[in-house]
């Protein structure tokens, strides 16, 4: 099993699982979290992120917001480097993960 990346490139996904990280006090899921150890960098599917936690995130040019969908309250910023929106969080003690990339889609889709 392969994700692709945007240069048609197929990379191996070694293994799959779920994983939980923290920013601040607010603590966050991710499911479906693959093993993809030649990606340069960690990559969340914002929509899948998006239904593992019930919030919303807010694409701005120079930085996004992650809010609570119930309360609409912030709860945290994050800004853009390099074109990639930044989620500065750390991986629950015992829980040493981290991200990996998610990707529902076959190479076909993108092409």
């Amino acid at each position: 099993v392969q994700m692709y990346i945007g240069d048609g490139k197929g990379l191996p996904i070694l293994n799959s699982g779920s994983s939980t990280f923290n920013i601040g006090s607010h603590y966050f899921d991710l499911k479906n979290v693959l093993h993809v150890p030649h990606l340069k960098q960690d990559l969340i599917s914002a929509n899948q992120f998006i239904l593992d936690n019930w919030r919303s995130i807010h694409l701005y040019h120079f930085h996004f917001i992650v809010k609570d969908l119930s309360s609409e309250k912030t709860l945290f910023k994050g800004h853009v480097r390099a074109g990639f929106y930044l989620f500065h969080a750390s991986p629950i003690a015992g829980n040493q993960q981290g991200f990996a990339a998610y990707a529902k889609a076959s190479h076909d889709t993108w092409h």
